[in-house]
């Protein structure tokens, strides 16, 4: 069987396995700057981390990916601007999410109809 994973309490939780396996969930928050989260990024070795705000609320999401388009020009931005303008500046799709009781159908919907690859719960 395939064990489905859920976020509680900033623990990432696996209901079906033998014992619960928790891993602490990783985030950035809003005010550092976009190279320190995404130094952050890499050395968590994870493809995406989530960026919260000062109630640990969900704001955005980041990934290798939001380099892309980058010109030499726009180093600067990184060490200038926090994580959340950064993330405005170079595009504005919000986090998708879903509830742990939500049904594979709806988030496979929603990864469908917005052409999205990641979903936090």
């Amino acid at each position: 069987s395939v064990a489905t994973e859920t976020f509680e309490e900033g623990h990432l939780i696996d209901p079906n396995a033998p014992t619960v396996a928790v891993k602490k969930l990783q985030a950035v928050k809003d005010d550092i700057t976009a190279l320190d989260a995404f130094q952050k990024l890499y050395s968590l070795r994870t493809s995406a981390i989530p960026v919260i705000d000062g109630d640990g609320k969900l704001i955005a999401s980041l990934s290798a990916s939001d380099l892309r388009g980058m010109q030499s020009g726009d180093v600067d931005k990184l060490t200038s601007l926090s994580i959340v303008k950064f993330l405005e500046s170079s595009r504005s799709s919000k986090p998708f999410t879903c509830t742990r009781t939500s049904t594979l159908q709806e988030v496979m919907e929603m990864v469908i109809q917005n052409s999205v690859h990641r979903v936090w719960v």
